[in-house]
């Protein structure tokens, strides 16, 4: 009776030492999933280093009362993004799913028609309510809440 091979089961090599594991991670690990995994933390790494970086900046360059100002903008502006971003990830998902190119094509449209739709409308709702916005988040004036309905329009559909 034969003790089944632990490479064959585990898809590892038996010998454990660090040259075999730089192997693996260059091979792209055991289903080449690990490589993907790396690139999108290092990507999100970078990511967040760099808006921390940005932050420091500006809140430097503008004192505490602009860049809070700025800052409530920016929120506003992601959480209008949630939006976008949630159409990006349903057309990804079902036009991942579909096989026919044609079906794909008619999903595109049809959920790009929709997102412009949607975007169209956030952005008018967040221009019109830029004043009682402002109050809410003790803003001296509209303008932050208007550039933030501004940034929507230009990421409508993401």
């Amino acid at each position: 009776m034969s003790v089944p091979n632990e490479q064959a089961l585990t898809g590892w090599p038996q010998e454990k030492n660090v040259s075999t594991g730089f192997k693996i991670l260059k091979a792209g690990g055991a289903n080449g999933v690990l490589t993907g995994s790396m690139i999108m933390l290092a990507g999100s790494a970078f990511v967040s280093i760099a808006n921390f970086g940005y932050n420091i900046g500006v809140a430097h360059l503008l004192g505490p009362g602009d860049f809070s100002q700025a800052a409530a903008a920016v929120t506003l502006l992601m959480l209008a993004s949630c939006i976008n971003l949630a159409f990006q990830l349903v057309s990804a998902k079902l036009i991942a799913r579909t096989e026919v190119a044609a079906t794909k094509a008619a999903i595109y449209q049809s959920l790009m028609k929709r997102a412009w739709m949607v975007g169209a409308m956030l952005t008018v709702t967040l221009f019109a309510l830029r004043t009682p916005l402002a109050s809410y988040l003790r803003l001296p004036d509209a303008t932050a809440a208007a550039a933030a309905s501004g940034g929507n329009a230009s990421g409508a559909c993401g």
